[in-house]
């Protein structure tokens, strides 16, 4: 099972924190054609993690997780969050990993901030494992 985990879109009227509070669930509980999720121990890329609230629950789910937003300060904060260093500055429209390096990415409330879709989506199918159709 892999693939694109979830890209969450914000209406107008939603914070990004109510957003990943509501919608994490069907998130995490994704299932493909073949009825089954991504397992505990799946590599998922939080694209556009931000201070590292995502990626902290993805954690503390079991997942091993890594990070990328644009900036410095975020990425510290989510670093010291998560007790981790797998956060790095980079730009979801040319992540810095290689090729089927993810089972699945989660990009929440980022992608509606990029002029167009297609360049990030291509990117997150590029850096996950081919599989899932979704």
């Amino acid at each position: 099972m892999c693939g694109i985990v979830g890209i969450i879109k914000l209406n107008a009227r939603e914070t990004v924190d109510e957003a990943r509070l509501k919608r994490m669930r069907d998130v995490l509980h994704h299932r493909g054609p073949d009825g089954e999720g991504l397992s505990a121990s799946s590599r998922i890329l939080d694209a556009g993690c931000g201070s590292g609230l995502t990626a902290a629950k993805l954690m503390q789910r079991g997942y091993a997780v890594w990070g990328i937003d644009l900036t410095e300060p975020v990425i510290r904060q989510a670093r010291e969050l998560c007790g981790t260093d797998q956060f790095g500055v980079g730009d979801i429209e040319h992540i810095p990993f290689e090729d089927n390096t993810f089972d699945g990415v989660a990009s929440l409330g980022v992608i509606e901030y990029q002029e167009s879709d297609e360049p990030a989506l291509r990117e997150f199918t590029e850096c996950s494992v081919p599989g899932v159709e979704q």
